[in-house]
């Protein structure tokens, strides 16, 4: 279920870009929801698959994806009208490496 809430996101963005009057849009979900995200997505920590035989030494999920974890994208225009993006994985500053 979460390539559809990742769509669901991206047509929200374009059509706030675009000028539909909307400047803010939340999601609220579980660790359990924010954690698939991440991966689909490809921000940093989330970019790498792991031998799952290792998962608990090599991805401490309580460490990645605690109960109380948050991600926030924010758009931004510059002065010449580009958009940029900001990616906040706990009110920590991320990127996504593929880009």
């Amino acid at each position: 279920m979460t390539a559809p809430l990742l769509r669901g996101i991206i047509q929200e963005a374009d059509a706030a870009l675009a000028g539909n009057g909307r400047c803010a849009d939340f999601r609220f979900g579980h660790d359990s929801g924010l954690g698939p995200l991440l991966v689909l997505m490809g921000i940093e920590g989330f970019d790498k698959g792991i031998d799952p035989r290792y998962s608990l030494t090599q991805w401490p999920a309580w460490k990645y994806v605690s109960m109380c974890s948050n991600m926030q994208i924010v758009f931004y225009r510059n002065r010449k009208g580009e958009v940029l993006v900001k990616f906040l994985k706990n009110e920590k500053e991320s990127v996504i490496p593929a880009l």
